[in-house]
């Protein structure tokens, strides 16, 4: 089983929306999964209706201290989950308890001994909160450098470029390279169509899946026909990510 966790210390930064779309990438090949959101304060996993995800809380509340037993609990959960993955979304205020916990229990190496593997995902987004998360991926890889990472550029609010680079000139990426397992760019879309839509897809916490079936959807034609292109660039990159 891999161990897929969206980790960021950042808010809003579109680590809800990576979580789902994995999910849904997942399902759709044909994958087992289990969902887990470990954010109750917050959710944002738990809310979609179309994917398998259950709450559970890993942290004392108000605080971002991990309950160790918590997480031992998804732990076990592994060793008779009938799953290929196990898509955790952490909420933004347990980034660094988690790291804490995983750090003093070894847990990546039980893990990797119970056979499984774990993959972190890392959501870097343009505009204002460009410097901060290229900063908290470095941590993360600094943190981590056994662990692989998938790298999500989200640039729905403005482009992934410091000082004119693009995240692949800058020398973030050229220092942890060997650590990145593949990248995924969210791109910037046209708020009057297909931004729109996606965003309303978003709010409504609704698959593609959900939003695409002919039976079922409520959505008209047209919005159905930008969604299945947004979907299809989405999957396509998934699966040249080999996530």
């Amino acid at each position: 089983m891999i161990f897929d966790i969206t980790i960021t210390e950042k808010g809003g930064v579109g680590k809800t929306v990576v979580t789902a779309l994995r999910a849904q990438h997942y399902l759709e090949r044909g994958s087992r999964i289990i969902g887990i959101d470990t954010d109750p304060s917050n959710p944002g996993f738990s809310t979609y209706t179309g994917l398998p995800v259950q709450i559970l809380p890993i942290c004392e509340e108000g605080t971002n201290k991990i309950v160790p037993r918590k997480f031992d609990e998804l732990v076990s959960m592994s060793e008779t989950a009938d799953a290929d993955y196990m898509v955790v979304d952490v909420g933004t205020s347990n980034m660094l308890g988690l790291l804490d916990y995983l750090t003093e229990n070894s847990t990546v190496e039980l893990l990797g001994e119970m056979g499984h593997t774990v993959r972190f995902h890392s959501v870097i987004r343009g505009a204002s909160d460009l410097k901060e998360t290229l900063g908290q991926f470095a941590t993360l890889c600094e943190a981590w450098p056994e662990v692989a990472k998938v790298v999500w550029l989200n640039s729905q609010i403005g482009p992934i470029q410091y000082e004119g680079k693009s995240f692949e000139d800058l020398p973030v990426y050229s220092r942890y390279i060997g650590q990145i397992h593949g990248i995924i760019k969210i791109p910037f879309l046209d708020q009057t169509t297909f931004g729109a839509d996606f965003a309303r897809l978003l709010t409504r916490r609704e698959t593609f899946a959900q939003a695409l079936d002919l039976q079922a959807s409520t959505w008209p034609i047209v919005q159905r026909h930008r969604l299945k292109k947004i979907w299809k660039d989405l999957n396509d990159q998934m699966s040249q990510a080999n996530l």
